[in-house]
């Protein structure tokens, strides 16, 4: 069953293509959008094969039900859902209205389709969210490489903000969320992913590929909530905290470790690419080194280095805490790096320096 409906729209146009912007509620948008992805067949929900214009990806169950609870949790999206209209039913732009039909599978979505699976999925359990008004801007008739291009500009250009970035405002908006796990996890993955960090693809996600080597994600972050706790984390306590100058500390201060070992820095030899080693250059890092950059405001790569002298000729191996436990390994490790310690070489610096 369709039915039409007038709604206020601005037009604009980006790049040759033309788009109207409009406001639509929940129950419009779940019933008019469709996933259209590349190389699918017909067999799920919301699915079409090879239509032009496809783009999307494979949706994502877990991410779909963690949206689902975000609205039912009264969460709010005023960023806007992306429609390319493909229906031959009407569409038409005239003084500053659209006129479209409502129906079934009238139009793909370029961008927002987790947002609408979840959505969809939340009305299911209550009614009331089919009457949540969405941001929305439409497209028509678009080509697969101008929806691509959209999908693109979207997805690769314009990079999700960190969630901890919101820090302030976390008792205020998320009092159910964990501020430590999310920080922790947004530096984690500029550790796995950014060009300049040493632990490059060295973080293990679940269910990635099997490697030797690499920290868990868990370690990762059990260990950095130690650093970045509101009341006795050093992160504070020393004026390290943005995302931006936590992740810029320890890149500075894996990149001694990572000149030191050199061409061995990603063998298997290094216990510093495992759990042990990465725990203990950690807790040197928080019982020693911090307060000593502190103290001369300056928490730079070349001051790292003038703090840590490694012996290459005698680099702490992983078959030195071979059969060891856990703790006996990084007590050992730590043990060794306290001896490649030099406090006397502070820089005379007056301003911080990342």
């Amino acid at each position: 069953m369709t039915c039409k409906m007038k709604i206020s729209a601005t037009q604009f146009e980006q790049s040759g293509i033309i788009f109207w912007s409009c406001i639509l509620k929940c129950k419009y948008l779940v019933k008019i959008g469709y996933v259209a992805r590349r190389a699918d067949s017909d067999k799920a929900h919301m699915f079409m094969p090879n239509k032009e214009g496809a783009v999307q990806r494979l949706l994502n169950q877990k991410r779909i039900k963690s949206i689902k609870n975000f609205v039912l949790e009264g969460g709010m999206f005023p960023n806007g859902i992306i429609l390319n209209w493909t229906s031959d039913d009407l569409l038409r732009f005239n003084n500053n209205h659209l006129e479209l039909q409502i129906g079934s599978q009238m139009a793909q979505i370029i961008d927002g389709q987790h947002r609408i699976a979840g959505i969809n999925a939340a009305l299911k359990e209550k009614a009331e969210v089919g009457n949540i008004e969405i941001p929305t801007i439409f497209t028509q008739q678009l080509s697969t490489a101008k929806c691509a291009q959209i999908f693109l500009s979207i997805n690769s250009e314009q990079k999700p903000v960190p969630k901890s970035l919101v820090y302030d405002l976390y008792p205020i908006a998320f009092p159910k969320r964990d501020y430590l796990i999310d920080r922790a996890t947004d530096i984690a993955e500029k550790l796995n992913n950014d060009t300049d960090s040493p632990y490059r693809d060295y973080i293990k996600y679940p269910k990635t590929r099997r490697m030797v080597g690499g920290i868990p994600l868990s370690v990762v972050v059990t260990h950095l909530k130690k650093f970045i706790k509101k009341t006795d984390g050093v992160f504070e306590k020393y004026q390290i905290c943005t995302l931006e100058k936590q992740t810029k500390v320890l890149f500075n201060y894996f990149s001694v470790f990572e000149t030191a070992y050199g061409q061995y820095w990603t063998k298997t030899s290094n216990p510093f690419i495992f759990a042990t080693g990465f725990n203990a250059a950690l807790d040197i890092l928080r019982s020693d080194l911090l307060q000593l950059c502190f103290a001369k405001k300056d928490f730079s790569k070349e001051m790292f280095f003038s703090l840590l002298k490694f012996d290459k000729t005698h680099l702490i191996e992983q078959s030195e805490i071979k059969g060891l436990s856990g703790d006996a390994a990084k007590e050992k490790i730590t043990k060794k790096l306290k001896s490649f310690l030099n406090n006397q070489n502070l820089l005379q610096e007056d301003d911080f320096k990342f």
